[in-house]
Order: structure tokens, then sequence, then C-alpha cells
């Protein structure tokens, strides 16, 4: 617990949770209808903030009279939103919980891409899961697509290919696809041939045409010529791919974590499906 407290992620994170706290509490004011929520105040920075947008936007600065307009769009669409508020129209509404929930998720996401991983941090990460930073199994092997018209005589090309076939791009019926492939990479194979294809071509003998083996584009004739087997990496040859891992990872711990967090504070009662007296049951968590 003292290490959480001294990491500026707790800071921000309590900052982030205060901004919240805040609004919580000028929306319920302005709920009440006291007398300050009928004052729109249009500061300095909102205004900033509108002629960077236009900026970014027009690749220029607003001329007197845009940034005007800009100024009485951004009043007509507060005084709009709180009357909606007023109103309650923000309730039931599911894209506006939506986007609400998703706010919520982007700051716990926002918080994560502050955190600055150490060396230590990633080496040890990369230790946890040393499968995902491994070099890929490399396949070289050659194929032909098998013409449907043909199939009944895959016997007899099978010992023709075996007895040392030069033709091979005059044989295949796939033209997308390469006759060839040299030292590629398990995944590559994958995303060209399937999983199928590549499970079967994995577990093929050295030098020898069999088939026929199913792809996403038809029948195949295949020859494994060469299989590399997959190995760690030294930590400097994907440190930026750790990095980037590490920081999904973190993200997506900071908001189950928040979730966790959150759904602690509620008690959280469904009703039956077939509860017509209004029913309800706890939900253990």
């Amino acid at each position: 617990m003292k290490r959480w407290i001294k990491e500026p992620l707790f800071h921000f994170l309590l900052i982030g949770f205060a901004v919240f706290g805040l609004n919580a509490v000028f929306a319920s004011r302005r709920e009440g209808g006291r007398g300050s929520d009928r004052e729109i105040v249009v500061t300095s920075g909102r205004i900033q903030s509108l002629e960077e947008t236009f900026r970014r936007l027009w690749g220029r600065s607003p001329s007197a009279d845009e940034l005007q307009g800009l100024v009485n769009d951004y009043v007509r669409e507060e005084a709009l939103m709180r009357e909606a508020i007023a109103l309650g129209l923000d309730r039931d509404d599911a894209v506006v919980r939506r986007r609400l929930a998703q706010k919520m998720e982007f700051l716990s996401e926002d918080a994560a891409s502050v955190m600055q991983p150490s060396e230590a941090d990633l080496r040890a990460f990369m230790a946890a899961h040393p499968e995902d930073f491994a070099a890929e199994p490399r396949l070289t092997f050659s194929q032909i697509g098998l013409d449907p018209a043909k199939r009944a005589d895959v016997n007899a090309l099978l010992v023709e290919l075996n007895r040392g076939h030069a033709h091979l791009e005059a044989l295949t019926s796939i033209r997308m696809l390469p006759v060839h492939v040299d030292t590629m990479e398990r995944r590559e194979v994958t995303a060209q041939f399937g999983p199928e294809f590549t499970a079967k071509l994995e577990s093929l003998p050295l030098g020898t045409w069999v088939g026929p083996i199913p792809s996403g584009y038809g029948l195949h004739l295949v020859r494994l010529e060469a299989r590399e087997p997959g190995h760690p990496q030294p930590f400097e040859a994907v440190r930026d791919a750790v990095a980037r891992e590490w920081s999904a990872a973190k993200r997506l711990e900071m908001k189950d974590a928040q979730i966790k967090d959150l759904l602690a504070r509620y008690k959280v009662s469904i009703e039956k499906p077939n509860a017509a007296s209004g029913e309800t049951a706890e939900v253990k968590r």
C-alpha cells in the first residue's frame, strides 16, 4: 500500500475521481434549481480550446466572426444540455449511458498511458510471457493447387512430382499463391493459407510430396523442404514489442481494477425473469 501511495499513477487516479466527484456535485446543484445554474460562463480556457479545435480541423485560426460563432454554438449546446439533464433526458438513454461508461474507461486507460515501465519491469514481463516474444518457427515448402477437374489423378501426379517434375508453375491451378515459399514465419503461413493447412504442413516429413491438403483456396499437394524451430530472442531485439505488450496489459489490468473497485460500492439486485411480483435476487460478486 505504501508503494502505491508514492506512485504518480495513484495521484493521477485521485485527481480523476475528484473531478468526477465535483462534476456530480455540480450536477446535483443544477437539478436543485439554484440560481447559479442559470449562468453559463465561457472561460478563456474554453475559448482557447474552441480555437485549437478549429485550427486542427481547418489548418488556420478562426476569424473574429467565426470564433464568435463557435462561442455561440457552445453556449447553445450548454443550455440545451442543462435543460435535457433537468428533464432527465439523459436517463435510460443507451447511447448516453454507453458514452459515459466509455469516458470512465478512457480515464483508466489515460492513467495507464502515463506509466513508464522500468527496464526491470519489462524484463520481468518478458520472462512471464516467453512464448509471446520468441522467434516464430519458419517453414520452407513448395505447393501446387489442384485443378478440381483432375483430382482423380492425384496419386499419379504425386508419383510424377516425387520423381522430380521441374515445372511446378505449369501444374498449379491457384495462380495467386506462390509455388515456392522460402523461410516464411508460421504466423504468415497461417495468414495466407489458413490454420488447418499450417498444422498439417508442420507435421509432414521433409522432402516428400504429399496431399491433398486443404486451405481456404482449395486443395494442394505440398512438399515440406525445411523446418526451423522457434527460439527465444534477446531482450534487446524485442524491447519495443515488450513495451507495447506491457502497456496493453497494464491498461487492461487497471481497467479491471477500476471496475472491481466501482462495483464494490454497489449492491446489485436483478429481478428474476419470471418474477411477476417484482421479487429480486441479489447478485454475488
